[in-house]
């Protein structure tokens, strides 16, 4: 069975997905690597991880996409900017993280390294 919609449910539609785009078009270059030479070609929402995903094209690279939270789109531009601070900070302290794991492990390696060194040296 084919859903008709009414006219009127139509024009809400497109006029209310026009304004999402223009929101985008908005907030893109706050929270994306968008540059001024790509075009945004689309956008979907992405209902399993809740994001959405803008498709742009450049004459330079071709096609590309870029994500951010569906949330973006009920923030202003401050809010997005803080959410993005919060984000990369939260990305560098994750990044610090794991090369102090790294440090830690390769002194543990060193350690042993050594210990089965001075263990064979002392035994000769």
């Amino acid at each position: 069975m084919d859903t008709k919609f009414k006219v009127d449910e139509l024009k809400k539609f497109f006029a209310v997905q026009s304004e999402i785009l223009n929101k985008i078009e908005k907030i893109a270059p706050l929270c994306t690597d968008i540059t001024s030479r790509e075009d945004i070609t689309g956008f979907s929402y992405d209902g399993y991880d809740g994001s959405i995903c803008i498709r742009v094209y450049s004459s330079d690279c071709g096609n590309d996409a870029y994500w951010f939270p569906l949330e973006y789109l009920a923030m202003d531009d401050e809010e997005i900017l803080k959410a993005e601070k919060k984000k990369a900070e939260k990305a560098k302290r994750e990044i610090e993280r794991e090369k102090l794991k790294e440090k830690k492990a390769k002194e543990k390696a060193e350690r042993k390294e050594y210990e089965r060194l001075k263990k064979k040296y002392e035994g000769s």
